[in-house]
């Protein structure tokens, strides 16, 4: 029974106490909770559904961004102030009284407009008359001597025509004379050979009659010579005693060479024939002398058949002259050949020099007349620019700015007469450090932002990059260029200017702040599940305060920003985001 009480006794004293300790821990977490300090884990939920809170494990309390995927733009930043894009003082080339100021200050000029007239003396345009009357009395010199060389150019070149036209029937001509000589002396050997043929018949008769085929001096006399006239005229040997019925028929020879140069024309061969037929016929001559002077003693002989072998031979010198005739022929042919066509293209070769010697004089006089025009017109050109010196107009179209002259005034060559701008276009020139130069190229976009419009951006282009820096600042100039149609942007107006060195699309995009280095390893913090985790990343520089995220984490992920000191794996932390 005591035991029983004893035990329920110390029930209620353990009941006690923990009620005792479960109230203070209530109002200790109450009073930390109203001053944002935890130190038992997960005591309450928070607005990102933190999990519950597991005793005796302290919490920390940090400020989280989740990471998404970003646009960025990448600039270099500068302020400068805005100039006309175009400002010119104009200045007079020559020292002359003014005569003439056809503007005010602050009216609008365009280019090529006469602003200022200067005096133009009497000398000088008198000067210019006379190199007016100068260059063209000499153009009208020149055209006169060049179209008196092109006459005689064209004269040149109808000479040369008819000399080659006279060089070629030259030619033709004297060919042919050769030809025709050739073929006069073929027909002369034919006739010849039948001359010589009929005689070598006629002594054979005669041979038959009176010394028959015996032996004796005369007959065998005969045989040899009328052998030697057979072989040399007909082409046959041994045929001394032949009757008449055989050598008629014969077809060798110098007969034979006329027949086929008769059939296939060739100087050379009519060459040769005339070469052998001589001593041919000459044969048949020994022959005819032979038997003429045998038949003196022979009896019973007529006188008719002696006249006869006289007649043939008187033949056969008539012949062989008619063929030495002949073959002088071809000669003097030959000759008279030669000589008119070396006339002919001595003539052709004189006609054509006098044609170079004709187009070289052209091409002279048109080399001098150039010269000549050139130097006239080179003299009116230099008073015509002094007379428009006297004139002076606006380089470009614009405002005037400022005047610095009057009517009466004398405008000193190389002083400024007039000021003018023109702000349609206006330029922006920057002084970039060595660090930013690199990143800046011609037609970059530029951002401006000016104080008088402060709601507005204005949009330029970079036009120049300078390529050395200022020896004082160190610096490289930039100019940016914008229009300004409307007229809105004044000079002298300060502006801000961003110029857009790089843009990126869907890029994951960090606080600076939230990266951490570990022996020179880039890490941040991440919250998973109300717990640290520790991840290594690669990242490169955007602006001044955020980091490209190239490796290490995903889009969605929530890494710690602020809060993030001396955190370690699987801290526990409690997320307030507000």
């Amino acid at each position: 029974m005591k035991t029983l009480i004893k035990n329920k006794t110390y029930r209620r004293i353990l009941f006690g106490v923990i009620a005792i300790v479960g109230l203070i821990v209530a109002i200790y977490s109450f009073s930390a909770a109203r001053n944002g300090d935890f130190l038992l884990a997960n005591i309450a939920n928070n607005s990102s559904g933190a999990a519950k809170p597991v005793l005796g494990k302290e919490s920390v309390v940090v400020q989280t961004k989740k990471i998404s995927l970003e646009n960025i733009t990448q600039s270099v930043s500068a302020s400068a102030v805005t100039e006309p894009l175009n400002i010119v003082k104009v200045s007079p080339k020559m020292t002359g009284k003014v005569v003439g100021v056809y503007f005010k200050e602050g009216d609008w000029v365009n280019a090529g407009q006469t602003i200022i007239q200067l005096e133009q003396d009497q000398a000088l345009r008198t000067a210019y008359n006379n190199a007016q009357t100068n260059l063209i009395n000499t153009r009208a010199s020149m055209n006169q001597d060049i179209k008196a060389a092109e006459v005689a150019v064209e004269a040149a070149k109808v000479a040369l025509a008819n000399a080659r036209k006279s060089l070629n029937n030259t030619g033709a001509a004297t060919e042919q004379a050769v030809i025709d000589a050739y073929t006069n002396a073929l027909n002369n050997a034919r006739a010849a050979v039948l001359t010589g043929t009929n005689a070598i018949i006629a002594a054979t008769e005669l041979q038959y009659k009176y010394f028959g085929t015996g032996n004796d001096q005369d007959a065998i006399r005969i045989a040899e010579k009328k052998s030697k006239a057979i072989r040399l005229l007909l082409g046959k040997s041994n045929a001394g005693r032949w009757t008449s019925q055989f050598i008629i028929p014969l077809n060798g020879g110098v007969k034979g060479l006329i027949e086929d140069a008769t059939a296939n024309f060739s100087q050379e061969k009519i060459d040769q024939i005339l070469t052998d037929i001589v001593p041919a016929l000459q044969s048949v001559k020994d022959l005819l002398t032979e038997v003429r002077t045998d038949l003196d003693w022979k009896h019973g002989v007529l006188p008719s058949e002696k006249n006869a072998l006289d007649t043939a031979r008187i033949g056969i010198e008539s012949s062989i002259t008619g063929l030495s005739n002949s073959r002088q022929a071809v000669i003097n042919a030959k000759l008279g050949k030669t000589t008119r066509n070396d006339a002919a293209q001595s003539a052709y070769e004189s006609a054509k020099k006098q044609l170079e010697s004709a187009e070289a004089n052209l091409a002279s006089i048109k080399k001098r007349a150039k010269l000549q025009i050139a130097a006239a017109q080179g003299q009116l050109d230099s008073v015509q620019a002094q007379l428009d010196n006297t004139t002076i107009t606006a380089p470009i179209s614009g405002i005037v700015s400022r005047k610095y002259i009057e009517t009466g005034e004398m405008a000193i060559a190389g002083s400024p007469a007039v000021e003018i701008v023109n702000t349609s276009g206006i330029k922006i020139e920057l002084s970039l450090t060595e660090f930013d130069i690199g990143k800046i190229f011609i037609g970059q976009e530029a951002e401006i932002k000016l104080a008088a419009y402060p709601d507005e951006k204005f949009i330029g282009k970079v036009y120049y990059v300078g390529s050395v820096a200022d020896p004082a600042s160190k610096k490289f100039p930039v100019k940016i260029q914008l229009e300004n149609g409307d007229g809105r942007i004044k000079a002298g107006m300060v502006a801000d200017v961003k110029i857009i060195t790089n843009r990126q699309k869907n890029v994951l995009v960090i606080p600076k702040s939230a990266v951490f280095k570990e022996e020179g390893v880039e890490k941040v913090y991440v919250a998973e599940n109300s717990k640290v985790k520790i991840k290594t990343v690669k990242t490169e520089v955007v602006d001044e305060n955020r980091l490209k995220v190239a490796e290490g984490l995903s889009a969605g992920e929530e890494i710690i920003i602020n809060g993030n000191y001396n955190l370690k794996e699987g801290d526990l932390v409690i997320i307030k985001n507000q």
